[in-house]
């Protein structure tokens, strides 16, 4: 029996289980030493604009901030709605519409933060991270900092990839914040988010989340930002630990590949991974709940 539940500004053709968010935040202060889930002044009544920075579970498939996109929606034998690594929208979609407002994306799948740190030319795109931002900081008519959201969602295919030191990656990430609060943006507000491993843990992840952590907290110290740093990691470890609690029925991937519906499971949102490695729309819709619940609960 199926039936449809609403969540997170869509309805979804679900299971006999309604998804649920079975997990908080793990609240914490700046002075932490290691990443917590805190918002240290954003106020989301006045953000009008998000701008997104990322790979597959933030792109939407324009990857230069324009209204461009093509409906998440599937057509043919390919998986991949709208061209997004997944059923439907992907998290920040989801967000922006909820705290209403326009989602300008730069996110490209299966990019890393920097290029230049790989010796081998085997790179699936050029568009890194610093490409993303410096085409945001070229472009006339950027929105207003101070309504401005900047999502930074890195660090997931330098961590898979394992060929460079993470710190280095991490590194390229805290300056480019320096950079986009400075002229010609001058940024105000920064969310960033980190699932390193998708689901998956190791010293090096955690070090690269300490790092991202810590070089974010200086620039909030030092600058005249206002910063959240969401652990997406410890929901989507906790949804692939006991995919029940949620509402799942498995883990997942649903899809054979990332290339055809041939052969896919028969409820894509009963899984916490559609294609291999990438959320159901049904999971991207809980991590948006999540990320605005770090946003509303965790503030100081």
């Amino acid at each position: 029996m199926l039936r449809s539940t609403f969540f997170s500004g869509v309805f979804l053709t679900l299971g006999v289980r309604a998804l649920n968010l079975a997990k908080d935040p793990s609240c914490g202060t700046m002075s932490s030493d290691t990443a917590v889930d805190v918002n240290a002044g954003i106020d989301l009544s006045k953000i009008t604009t998000v701008v997104a920075f990322g790979d597959g579970y933030t792109s939407i498939d324009i990857a230069d901030g324009g209204d461009s996109a093509s409906a998440p929606e599937q057509s043919g034998t390919d998986p991949k709605a709208g061209g997004r690594f997944t059923n439907g929208r992907v998290w920040v979609e989801y967000f922006a519409s909820n705290i209403s407002a326009t989602l300008k994306d730069y996110a490209v799948p299966k990019t890393v933060v920097s290029n230049d740190l790989y010796a081998k030319a085997d790179l699936s795109d050029t568009r890194d991270f610093l490409t993303q931002s410096s085409l945001f900081m070229a472009q006339k008519g950027r929105p207003e900092s101070d309504s401005t959201l900047v999502v930074l969602y890195e660090g997931m295919e330098d961590f898979q990839r394992a060929e460079v030191d993470l710190a280095d990656a991490a590194d390229n990430v805290v300056f480019q914040i320096l950079k986009l609060t400075s002229s010609p943006f001058f940024g105000k507000n920064f969310l960033i988010v980190d699932s390193y491993g998708r689901g998956n843990t190791s010293d090096a992840g955690e070090a690269w989340k300490t790092e991202i952590w810590k070089g974010a907290r200086t620039a909030y110290n030092t600058e005249d930002i206002s910063l959240a740093f969401v652990d997406m990691g410890g929901l989507i470890t906790s949804m692939v630990s006991s995919p029940a609690d949620f509402g799942f029925e498995n883990v997942g991937p649903c899809t054979v590949s990332e290339d055809t519906i041939e052969g896919q499971c028969s409820n894509p949102n009963t899984t916490v991974f559609y294609i291999d490695n990438y959320p159901s729309t049904a999971t991207h819709s809980l991590m948006s709940e999540y990320a605005l619940k770090v946003l509303n609960d965790c503030v100081i």
